[in-house]
């Protein structure tokens, strides 16, 4: 294999491997975040929350 080669292997590898760890990092993230404001919107409509108006 020529030098080129043998620096492309890993670069190839590496910027794969990368995708896929940010891909992972970013759906982690995204239902964290989409968990936390379901839990918001739950608390605020919550009956308990409603009182009688005073």
């Amino acid at each position: 294999m020529s030098l080129v080669g043998w620096a492309a292997v890993p670069a190839l590898v590496g910027g794969a491997a990368g995708y896929l760890i940010a891909d992972q990092i970013q759906r982690h993230q995204s239902q964290e975040f989409a968990a936390v404001m379901a839990e918001l919107i739950s608390r605020t409509r919550s009956p308990d929350d409603a009182g009688d108006g005073r």
